[in-house]
């Protein structure tokens, strides 16, 4: 026996733009909280040279140093070479989202994972 799917439900703009002022569930009246904008806060921006970026790069945790490579302000493979333990490296390349496989495929390249 075949399962029949539930109909899609259709709104129109007006209908939306309602319910996402309102928060509120046309079907069961659940009401969601929004969440409280900051404001006042000031934020000081500014480029970073490659040396200043390095220097940085130094003093930071894997973490930081994951998010400094994905903004591409400093290369992955750098810090790959620059770490101390394995331990260090697998932390740095979880973070960065790299699969388990990428360990085999860059054995070679990397003497911290030729143990």
């Amino acid at each position: 026996m075949r399962r029949s799917t539930p109909p899609a439900l259709i709104f129109d703009d007006a209908e939306i733009r309602r319910y996402l002022r309102s928060m509120e569930c046309k079907y069961c009246g659940f009401v969601y909280q929004r969440k409280p904008k900051e404001t006042n806060e000031m934020v000081e921006l500014s480029r970073l040279s490659k040396p200043q970026a390095m220097q940085i790069a130094k003093q930071s945790t894997m973490y930081q140093k994951a998010q400094l490579a994905k903004a591409k302000v400093i290369s992955p493979y750098w810090v790959l070479h620059n770490c101390k333990s394995r331990a260090e490296a697998e932390e740095f390349v979880s973070y960065m989202g790299w699969k388990r496989g990428w360990y085999f495929h860059n054995a070679k390249r990397f003497k911290i994972f030729q143990s």
